[in-house]
């Protein structure tokens, strides 16, 4: 009896197992076609699947994560030569 199901337990683990990889298989070939799912501004896009998306699409994302670096580069800049130019200011008025 317990070896029964032991067996029927292995078998469904097996089963289970067999399924997440095809699953997990399937999207990589999604994503590889361009029909994946591409993560861009923090939002999730859905893309339809065509030949030109896979070599688009990573760049449509490296440009997002290069903007997002110039604006906070640039708000960073902005606040350092203003801290600057008032401790100037200061330093003039003393």
């Amino acid at each position: 009896m317990k070896a029964a199901a032991a067996a029927s337990h292995a078998d469904e683990y097996s089963q289970d197992r067999s399924q997440r990889i095809r699953g997990r298989q399937q999207r990589e070939s999604e994503e590889i076609s361009g029909g994946g799912r591409w993560r861009m501004c923090g939002k999730t896009v859905k893309l339809p699947p065509h030949p030109h998306l896979s070599s688009v699409s990573p760049s449509l994302s490296l440009l997002c994560i290069s903007f997002s670096l110039f604006r906070r580069y640039t708000v960073f800049s902005l606040l350092l030569s203003h801290s600057n130019s008032l401790s100037s200011f200061w330093g003039r008025l003393i």
